[in-house]
This record gives structure tokens, sequence and C-alpha cells, in this order.
């Protein structure tokens, strides 16, 4: 089901928060709100040039860390636009700094009036912060209503992103009968951890690009052009919510990483893996078929889901796996095939394909699965298979 179908579907039973940063309902809703630290007024201009074809003398994407005013640029902002963002000064005011001609002024090293227009040109308030609490009775939050970051590490949209296809897939099971509202804890469980790390991540990159003292400025420079400045962690994966664990609680290697995105081939026609497939909850497994041994209550599980079946050759055959990506990353983690979700996280990888029956049995009871509605020739036909 389309995602606009599922929030028009659950804004009827209940109160989706997506509404932004000064939502509506989660302050209807009474939820709280924690400060992580972070507010600065940076201003914002997006140029379109007379020219399109011409190109604005500048990296096609870097920050500027001078103390004297640290600024981001973007030369392509889709196929017309060019962005920068600078930071407000001590004493300067977001109306003094919008005006047109303070704003050509402080784009004089790149572009001139006679180059082009200004199509925007205003002050945001970077913030960073997160709700204590993303659900309350019917109400769910997600977006800028559940989270703000600064825009240091580029991940505030793509986080609303990843709330939708999380909370999507989960809004999908529940209003078709599939499963029970229970799956919704885990929703918030998930993401708030994740979010809030890469929050964190964002803000200690702002506090260093954002340095204004120039003694301090240049000792920031002196670490990174030395190579003794700390090294940038890996992005976040997943840690909580609905993935395999070992028996002692530890995450299972590689569930709660983002599943490699590669090509796939079928009679010579190259297509990326989620075109072939069509996105939804899919098992991928190198040459051997991974439901082979399947009973009829983990068909039924793979069945309520919608669960595609993936298997490449070694050798080619109907699909084959192009420039080896999904055999190379799964060869590194030690494993044989994955379980992967719709939002493109990993649920659990095996080392054999015998594995994958149990794994479906504790999938359907992490997913709070409701018994299947069987007509009377037995289990749906849903499950499909992309194989050699």
């Amino acid at each position: 089901m389309p995602l606009i179908r599922l929030v028009d579907a659950y804004s009827n039973l209940g109160g989706l928060g997506a509404d932004g940063a000064n939502s509506f309902i989660r302050q209807s809703a009474g939820l709280q709100w924690e400060d992580l630290g972070f507010w600065a007024d940076w201003l914002v201009v997006d140029y379109r040039p007379n020219n399109p074809e011409s190109e604005v003398d500048m990296p096609e994407a870097g920050q500027i860390c001078d103390p004297a005013r640290p600024i981001t640029m973007m030369r392509r902002m889709g196929r017309k636009h060019v962005r920068w963002e600078m930071m407000l000064l001590p004493g300067e005011s977001a109306e003094d700094m919008a005006r047109p001609e303070k704003v050509w002024s402080l784009l004089d090293r790149w572009v001139k009036p006679s180059d082009g227009m200004l199509e925007r040109a205003a002050v945001y308030t970077f913030r960073s912060g997160v709700a204590n609490q993303w659900t309350k009775g019917n109400v769910i939050l997600a977006g800028d209503a559940a989270h703000l970051m600064p825009p240091f590490l580029g991940q505030g949209l793509c986080s609303g992103l990843r709330d939708a296809l999380s909370l999507g897939w989960r809004l999908d099971l529940i209003l078709s009968g599939s499963a029970t509202n229970e799956l919704l804890q885990s929703y918030e469980e998930e993401r708030k951890v994740h979010v809030t790390t890469v929050i964190e991540r964002a803000v200690a990159l702002g506090k260093v690009v954002c340095i204004t003292d120039p003694i301090e400025a240049s000792k920031r420079d002196a670490a990174i052009l030395s190579g003794t400045a700390p090294a940038i962690p890996a992005f976040p994966k997943l840690v909580n919510g609905v993935l395999h664990r070992e028996d002692d609680g530890c995450l299972a290697t590689p569930a709660g990483e983002l599943a490699v995105q590669g090509y796939i081939s079928s009679n010579g026609k190259e297509t990326r893996l989620d075109d072939a497939t069509g996105g939804g909850w899919h098992v991928i497994s190198l040459d051997e078929p991974a439901d082979r041994d399947l009973a009829l209550a983990q068909r039924r599980v793979a069945s309520a889901l919608g669960m595609q079946f993936i298997t490449l050759g070694a050798d080619g055959g109907s699909f084959a796996d192009v420039g080896n990506a999904h055999r190379a990353f799964m060869k590194e983690r030690g494993v044989v095939a994955l379980i992967v979700r719709p939002d493109f996280y990993i649920f659990a990888g095996v080392k054999s394909v015998v594995e994958v029956p149990a794994l479906l049995d504790e999938l359907g009871a992490r997913l709070c699965l409701l018994p299947a509605r069987q007509d009377e020739g037995g289990a749906s036909n849903k499950v499909s298979y992309l194989r050699t």
C-alpha cells in the first residue's frame, strides 16, 4: 500500500504527527521535547544562474571553516540552483542579513547580480532535539515532529524518510489485518535510538564547523591537516527493534545493517535489485533457494508479508549477481542468505539456508502476526520467487 494511503488511513484512526518542528499534534498530545544542545542562525540562499550551463567557480559541495564566517556551499541543488548557507555572527539580525543587497555582497566572490537571480534568502535556526516519547495512545510522531538536527551531516530529510519507511511497513501490516497494534511499539524503539545518535554526530560536526574564535580555529585546522583529528565514526546501524539476536541477546551480524543494493540481470537485461523485486520483504540467497524446507506455518508468515525469495546463481542463469556486489557483501559477513525488511534494513543473515525456517518462525512472532485467514485451498499465493 503506498505510504500516502497508509498515512490517510491511519489519520482516520488516530493522529500521525508528521507536521513539522512545531508539531501541533505533538503539543496537543502533551509529548515533551528534549533540547540536545545546538542552536545557531544561518542564512540560506538559493541562486539560479541566467545560463543553466554555466558553472559557479566552487566545489560541488564544500564547507569553508573560516572563523570570520563559516559557510556551506553546494554547486548543484537539482538542475538549476546553487546554494550557500552562511552563519550569522553576534549582532547580526535576520532581517538585515536577508536583504538582497546584503546577500549579493556576501556572494560577491562567486557571482554578481548580472549573473542570475536570488530565488530565496531566509534565515533559519539550526536546532537539535528529540521528542522524549514518540507514541501516546493513538498518536505517532515522525520526521521533524519527532526530531530535529543541524544540517551538517545532511541527514534531516534522510532521517524523516527512514521514519516513513519504518512506520509505513508496520502500518501496512496492521491496517491490512495481518498484525496487531503491538507492532508499533518497536517503531519508537528502533528509530529514536538511531536518530539520536545521528543528531549527536551532526551536533559534534557542527561544533567543529562553527568555531569563530581564531585561536581555536587554528588548533582545529592544525589537527585536521596533521591527521591527528578524531576519525569520523561509521554511520550508525539499527541496534533495537525487529532484528535477530544471538542466544546471549547480542545483535547477530549483519542484523541492523542496510542491505546492499546492487544490480542483477535476467536474459541480458540489468536492473537494480529493488526494481526487480518491487521492494517489500525479501530473502536473497546465493546458489541455493532459501524456501526449500519451509513448513506450512512458515509459508503463511512469508505469505502474510508478501515475501519474495530471490536466488542468485554463481554461473548466471535466470538471475545473476552483476559485479558480485551481493555475493561480496554476504561473503564478508560470513552468510549465504539475508532476510531484508521493506525499509532495506537486514532482519537476519544466515550461514546456511537451513536456518531460514526457524528465522521465519521468529519473525512472525516479532511482528505480532495474526493467524492467517485462509481460503479453502490453503496458504495464500502471495509468496513469489526470483531464482536461477
